[in-house]
């Protein structure tokens, strides 16, 4: 379990290990896009998670558990996304290097989240709400770069 400083002496607890609300997907080399559809949000709030990048993590509103563990059998570049539907979503990733996250680089309310040359090994998404007790029913879509 993850337990990082959050605002107003909360902390923040995350569990990478725990199981996956909803999947598991392994990918290698080759593969065809995977979706999965998941209802977002949760009651964490990721802001204070340590992201790769050293911004403030975008995520709002997700799970103690991870939505869905990704497993990369070889080096891959992926473009990880939410269709929200209209509905603003968040995005947060932990992989061998770290966090990343994100809200709205997908355009409109939906994140998204590019990898490029990723490490073989286990990824975790978690798929946010950025409203507060909203959890909309959306499709996390896990693809090759560039298609």
């Amino acid at each position: 379990m993850l337990a990082t400083p959050a605002c107003a002496g909360r902390f923040v607890h995350l569990d990478p290990s725990a199981a996956p609300n909803y999947a598991t997907v392994e990918v290698g080399p080759g593969f065809e896009a995977r979706s999965v559809d998941v209802v977002a949000g949760g009651e964490i709030q990721a802001a204070s998670l340590p992201t790769l990048d050293g911004r403030e993590c975008e995520a709002r509103n997700i799970d103690d558990q991870p939505d869905v563990r990704l497993v990369l059998r070889s080096t891959q570049s992926l473009h990880i996304a939410v269709e929200g539907d209209g509905q603003d979503t968040t995005l947060a990733l932990h992989g061998p290097g770290g966090f990343l996250c994100d809200d709205d680089s997908a355009g409109g309310d939906d994140p998204a989240i590019d990898l490029n040359a990723a490490p073989a090994g286990r990824y975790e998404i978690w798929v946010g709400s950025y409203l507060p007790g909203h959890y909309p029913h959306v499709r996390l879509v896990i693809s090759p770069a560039g298609r």
